[in-house]
């Protein structure tokens, strides 16, 4: 009811993937360290963002429009979306990115009655 259409303007080849691991490193630096999810038993020596974007990795640039005339530079790593830039502006990670690494932003502090609150909802 509420999703609105977006147009994808063009899909290429991103061939700049250092500058993407940079700036994905730059704006969440927890992302340069970590070695994958926090319920691993050993953890990898690569970052997250360094297994994601290999040398061996095809990665794509997809310029989006929304319905609202926003643009959208999304990069997919083989086939899985890892960040955005929404307008140009800084750099926000994915869905899929945070699932492989939980710890890239900080944890959301709440009060205990609003929790249980949170936890409660359908």
């Amino acid at each position: 009811m509420f999703k609105k259409p977006f147009v994808l303007r063009a899909r290429s080849a991103y061939r700049d993937k250092r500058q993407l691991r940079r700036d994905l490193e730059a704006a969440f630096p927890s992302l340069a360290a970590s070695g994958g999810a926090a319920d691993e038993e050993e953890p990898d020596t690569k970052s997250v963002v360094a297994k994601l974007l290999a040398k061996q990795a095809f990665v794509e640039q997809l310029r989006v429009t929304t319905a609202t005339g926003v643009l959208v530079n999304v990069y997919v790593s083989n086939g899985e979306p890892v960040a955005m830039h929404i307008d140009e502006r800084e750099i926000v990670p994915t869905c899929q990115l945070l699932m492989r690494c939980p710890t890239a932003l900080p944890p959301l502090l709440t009060h205990a009655a609003v929790l249980d609150i949170l936890q409660g909802c359908s």
